[in-house]
């Protein structure tokens, strides 16, 4: 039995390579190409969203011993980093882990709500998936460089290595530009623009050269890489390490701190509404949003054994509405 506290951790000295298993290819799907946005699934609604229902039980866990707790996994795949394909609402990207092998060597695979299919794409992956408009696929490999992929399994390449952290972050709207922490990156890998370590942070694009993020007191800033202007959009407190989901449709960020899913509007009125609250049970963590969509990692746990702090630990990917009502689990091919 594998024990684990935490998953799809960067791990150091590990080297990026390629999976040698022949790439599989699917035929095109949705009566398309992958650069054209598809109104509906092969002509009707087969297979779209398709999902099911699950039972959500809300708990907290009697702490009985001071070591804490350990986590045991009951399956053998961990699933997160779920990303949607910005071309095709109806598929997305997401990592594998498997727990049956040693280490953090997350597996990157494609799967697609039109066929019930999953594809391969590469390996030796860590952290920070993203897919752009020009469809690469984007991430940190276990070797802490940013890599991109194409998402029929092609072209794998790794940017320049650069001074400092090499975490890849999100890509604009067209696809030309991707953040590395306090650098922005043209689609080459190459720098286009240097933050200041004062400014906010970077959390996601709100336009091409707009990026929304946490400033002074956590509070949430727009910031123009052009014309360098930054403005606060929200007073109300937030986290300093939460990640951010951006749903343009509704010029709404979504921000998970601690327990609560909460909505902040972006144009400056200060609206606040809890969309979800969780247990230690259950809970959602890293995601995406499309076409009225959210997509998550999901989070569950239940006891293996209580009187030694055991809890069995399972992460699968949900989907659910933009409110976050009809949430169910996505289940992926093995």
């Amino acid at each position: 039995m594998k024990i684990i506290g935490q998953i799809f951790l960067p791990i150091a000295l590990v080297f990026m390579a390629c999976r040698k298993d022949p790439i599989i290819q699917l035929p095109p799907i949705c009566g398309d190409t992958t650069l054209t946005l598809p109104q509906t699934c092969l002509g009707g609604n087969y297979y779209q969203y398709s999902t099911d229902n699950y039972t959500i039980i809300n708990r907290s866990f009697q702490q009985s011993t001071i070591q804490g707790f350990t986590f045991v996994p009951f399956k053998q795949y961990q699933y997160g980093q779920p990303v949607f394909n910005p071309n095709n609402p109806y598929e997305f990207v997401y990592g594998r882990l498997d727990d049956s092998v040693l280490g953090f060597d997350v597996e990157l695979w494609v799967f697609s709500f039109c066929t019930g299919q999953t594809r391969f794409l590469t390996n030796n992956a860590s952290h920070n998936v993203d897919w752009s408009k020009k469809d690469w696929i984007s991430f940190t490999g276990t070797d802490g460089l940013i890599y991109k992929i194409k998402s029929n399994g092609d072209s794998l390449i790794s940017f320049p290595p650069l001074a400092g952290l090499n975490n890849a972050g999100r890509w604009n709207p067209s696809g030309t530009l991707i953040w590395s922490e306090s650098n922005i990156l043209d689609e080459n890998g190459n720098i286009f623009f240097v933050k200041d370590p004062m400014d906010p942070s970077f959390e996601d694009w709100l336009d091409d050269s707009t990026l929304v993020g946490l400033g002074e007191n956590f509070h949430i800033y727009s910031h123009n890489i052009n014309s360098g202007e930054i403005i606060q959009l929200n007073n109300n407190w937030t986290c300093a390490t939460c990640y951010f989901i951006y749903n343009p449709d509704e010029n709404v960020c979504y921000v998970r701190n601690v327990n609560w899913l909460v909505k902040y509007s972006l144009d400056g009125s200060n609206l606040m509404d809890t969309v979800s609250t969780y247990a230690m049970s259950h809970g959602i963590g890293e995601g995406d949003y499309a076409n009225g969509k959210r997509i998550h990692a999901l989070f569950r746990q239940h006891w293996a054994d209580s009187l030694n702090d055991y809890l069995f630990f399972q992460v699968d990917l949900a989907i659910m509405d933009a409110d976050g009502s009809n949430e169910r689990l996505i289940e992926l091919p093995e």
